[in-house]
């Protein structure tokens, strides 16, 4: 196993199983790297890249990612509560895959070509960020904040449980799904029958 205190660079390394929650993991650079089963909750890591990684049934919740970057990384069965992105440095086309995103912050980014496959992400703010050419296929998104965000051609078909006012966001080319479609009419206070 590689020492984080000393290496700040890493690649082609595969890690299972560690318990990294409160650690401080920061600037240190991951390339092609996989972890599975890590516990990184409230783990510090400001300034740390991620390229082309994996996490596969990881904890990330509450993890500091101030100044981070995520590029090309895929996120499979992982719980990533208070997930704030938004402090993120640079991101480029990440795929979240049956993960808990509860009360995260995924706003001001550009995180054109997002995927949420089957993901919980009731509660989340996407307000003012690049959603064109997102996939929200089978992902909840009760109480989720979309305001002034690029969504065209963003598919939200299968999606469940969105509203919000689609004046204050771009649409052209976006995909919805009947009956979660009206949503989007739900603050507009008329009755449908």
């Amino acid at each position: 196993m590689s020492d984080f205190s000393t290496e700040k660079e890493f690649e082609d390394q595969e890690y299972c199983d560690l318990l990294l929650a409160n650690a401080t993991l920061s600037h240190k650079d991951f390339r092609d790297c996989s972890f599975q089963g890590c516990n990184f909750q409230k783990a510090n890591l400001e300034g740390c890249r991620f390229l082309d990684c994996t996490f596969e049934r990881c904890d990330l919740s509450m993890a500091n990612l101030r100044n981070s970057t995520f590029k090309r990384c895929v996120f499979k069965n992982c719980r990533a509560v208070g997930f704030a992105l938004s402090g993120a440095d640079s991101i480029e086309s990440l795929t979240f895959d049956d993960c808990n995103l509860r009360s995260s912050s995924f706003s001001d980014l550009d995180l054109r070509r997002l995927k949420l496959i089957n993901c919980l992400a009731d509660d989340v703010d996407f307000s003012q960020s690049n959603l064109s050419d997102a996939v929200f296929t089978g992902t909840n998104l009760k109480e989720a904040r979309f305001h002034k965000n690029q969504l065209l051609k963003a598919d939200f078909r299968g999606a469940k449980d969105y509203a919000f006012d689609p004046s204050t966001c771009k649409l052209a080319g976006a995909k919805f799904s009947f009956p979660e479609v009206l949503g989007l009419l739900s603050g507009h206070r008329i009755i449908i029958e």
